[in-house]
């Protein structure tokens, strides 16, 4: 009770100030100045005691209020360029890891390009603590946003690789950013530039619903130029706006010396905040970095298929702006939340269909509330070591994805194979572990470290006062990252701006999704002689063309002009972080107007099989070949009804040539599954297999 008395009294005197600020301000302007953040004579109003409460004039409070109205529009102003600058960020980071698996995707072996990857460890170099202040200046974040849009620009770039250099060197710049900002002097440049980050996420994630599955940053030229455009134009309007808001800040009122104080401490746990907020990060990319991800997780074959991306993705992004909004609360940190987590990380992988939707939306919701738990940890630690650790963790975490799919062409791949689980159960007791750690450093250890020159100061100031060996403990209270207090309300900024630019982007992707939906009832075309259709099968490589760009609208093109009934795509399951979090199975289906049979799943390590049909799929299995010694073979098998007859296909991938075990064991199956057919039956397929001399 007596927490809640101060804390109410505290308020009570922060809405003092407030009012007594924005009365000043007002009166400053109905007696006669031109701007009431200049340093002018000040202007006193005589306000009876004990009335200063309630006391102001008509005309000063319509002043003050249109005074809020502008500092609320200028703050989202500032709020809404920082999350264009976010998607920016998110963009890059996503893009490195698809940019550099083209070259070993080509050569079936480590080509020696994987070492740009270590261009995200540039925060190495904040060690230097001068790098580190200028970084964290107006100027600074402006001067590592500026570069990091040549990695922007890559796109536009003539060869894969001075594209795949540019790429790298912003994404390393734009980790020099990401420590500009939240390790920012400036509590409200660390709220603004953090909640612009998570708000970041969801304008990508919504811009990919608007592209279907595709980022428009990497989709075609005039997008990348276009958004390379917006993106300047908010960078400078973050110069402009932090320049103002430092000259409004300079007066001898800026700062109260109540305001809280910023975590100088080197706090203890450094490495375990790494290894979490390193697990954090991929967790964020490899499951949420599209909203189609989960749903891809889950799928199944014909009738029952499972969620289906179309409209299931809106349920996924609606769970993750429950978990922001969920974020503000302390208990997101205790160990019950954490084990709710991990029953939806476990959900998510073992079980079947819904269910699996349901653990991949309860692990949403659960990544998204502790990311500013776990951004206050970061911030209470040294930069250098602490973030550089943490994106080694990112990467050994991206590296273990690969193995556990790759593990037939990587070393040590007999050790990862098949391993999801393992990597999930690392990321959570990585993130579990971080999040038991404290989120500011020992009041007394920062008492000692922080206030020792202000006691000293106040000693010499006041030697009447009693001893400061028999005086109590000054309680320090720390700003941290996501939530500042101001106006007495530490979740104001959240509430007032925050929440409503989140539900608008949600409300925004729920609708695009419905539209979308809304036109997948597809003409189904009626043949002369339903017992004569055309059948076409293609390695898609990962949409990946010749030189690595993107090929999609160029495949659906070419695709058309072959007019086939039924299409094979194989390696096509794109729903891997390394390979661009893409769902081709839901583009094709959404732009050639086909209905579409993805599988094997995501979790079940395999280079994927999709199915695609102008006529409806009546039913159909997802099969995993016997791969004993090389990598899981895909095969699915579908019942298509071609005007009124029904045809079986089999799609299917085989195994290396050199695992001769593995191909004579999948031919088995397949002539099993064949046999067994009550239908014609038709195959496309790849045997992977060199000629040889007889």
């Amino acid at each position: 009770m007596a927490e809640v008395s101060e804390a109410k009294v505290v308020s009570q005197r922060s809405l003092r100030r407030r009012r007594r600020e924005l009365r000043h301000r007002a009166q400053s302007l109905v007696e006669g100045a031109t701007d009431p953040w200049e340093e002018v004579e000040e202007y006193e109003t005589d306000i009876p005691e004990g009335e200063e409460d309630e006391f102001i004039d008509e005309e000063t409070a319509e002043v003050a209020d249109h005074e809020e109205v502008i500092e609320f529009t200028y703050t989202i102003r500032e709020l809404c360029a920082e999350m264009i600058l976010g998607y920016v960020w998110w963009s890059l980071v996503h893009a490195i890891a698809p940019m550099i698996w083209f070259y070993p995707l080509n050569e079936l072996e480590i080509s020696g390009y994987e070492a740009f990857v270590i261009t995200i460890l540039s925060p190495i170099f904040t060690g230097m603590s001068s790098l580190l202040h200028f970084s964290g200046t107006i100027h600074g974040l402006a001067f590592w946003r500026v570069l990091s849009l040549v990695g922007v620009a890559s796109f536009q770039a003539p060869t894969t690789l001075i594209r795949l250099v540019m790429l790298a060197f912003g994404c390393g710049t734009a980790m020099l950013w990401f420590c500009g900002m939240i390790w920012s002097k400036d509590p409200k440049e660390r709220v603004l530039s953090f909640w612009g980050l998570i708000l970041g996420l969801f304008l990508l994630l919504v811009l990919r619903i608007s592209y279907v599955t595709v980022n428009p940053i990497w989709s075609d030229v005039t997008s990348n130029r276009v958004i390379l455009l917006i993106a300047v134009i908010a960078t400078l309007d973050r110069v402009y706006t932090g320049y103002m808001m430092s000259i409004s800040q300079s007066g001898p009122q800026s700062k109260s010396s109540t305001e809280p104080q910023d975590s100088q401490v080197s706090g203890p746990g450094w490495f375990v905040v790494s290894l979490g907020f390193g697990a954090l990060l991929f967790l964020t990319h490899d499951v949420f970095g599209e909203v189609s991800l989960v749903c891809r997780w889950a799928v199944s074959g014909y009738p029952h298929t499972g969620p289906k991306p179309n409209p299931w993705g809106a349920s996924v992004i609606v769970a993750l702006g429950v978990g922001v909004l969920l974020s503000r609360y302390q208990w997101t940190s205790n160990l019950f939340w954490w084990l709710i987590g991990c029953a939806g990380a476990a959900l998510l992988y073992f079980a079947p269909r819904y269910w699996s939707l349901v653990g991949g939306l309860m692990l949403g919701v659960y990544t998204m509330s502790i990311w500013p738990a776990m951004i206050d940890r970061l911030f209470c630690r040294p930069v250098a070591r602490t973030l550089t650790l943490a994106n080694l963790v990112y990467i050994v975490l991206f590296l273990g994805s690969v193995w556990v799919v790759a593990y037939n062409f990587v070393p040590g791949g007999e050790y990862t194979r098949e391993r999801t689980h393992v990597l999930l159960g690392i990321i959570m007791v990585f993130i579990g572990l971080a999040l038991r750690t404290k989120s500011t450093p020992d009041v007394k250890e920062a008492y000692g470290k922080i206030k020792k020159e202000e006691k000293v100061n106040d000693d010499e100031k006041h030697p009447s006062v009693q001893p400061s060996s028999k005086r109590k403990p000054l309680a320090v209270k720390f700003n941290n990252v996501a939530f500042l207090e101001e106006h007495g309300d530490r979740f104001w900024f959240f509430r007032t701006h925050v929440i409503p630019v989140l539900v608008c982007i949600i409300i925004v992707a729920v609708v695009l999704m419905a539209v979308r939906f809304h036109r997948l009832d597809y003409p189904t075309p009626q043949k002369e002689d339903p017992k004569v259709f055309s059948a076409m099968i293609w390695t898609v490589h990962f949409a990946y063309d010749n030189v690595g760009w993107p090929s999609f609208e160029r495949a659906a093109q070419m695709i058309n002009d072959t007019d086939a009934d039924v299409v094979g795509f194989l390696e096509s399951d794109c729903s891997k972080p390394y390979l661009g979090n893409h769902d081709l199975a839901m583009w094709f289906e959404e732009r050639l107007g086909m209905y579409s049979d993805f599988g094997p799943s995501t979790r079940d390590h395999t280079w994927g099989a999709t199915l695609l049909s102008k006529y409806p799929i009546v039913k159909s299995l997802h099969h995993l070949l016997p791969s004993p010694e090389g990598e899981l073979a895909p095969a699915l098998s579908a019942t298509i009804n071609i005007s009124g007859n029904l045809v079986d296909f089999v799609l299917v991938h085989m195994g290396n040539d050199r695992d001769n075990l593995d191909r004579r064991l999948q031919a088995q199956e397949l002539a099993r599954i064949m046999d067994e057919s009550p239908n014609p039956v038709g195959v496309s397929g790849i045997c992977d297999i060199i000629p040889r001399k007889s």
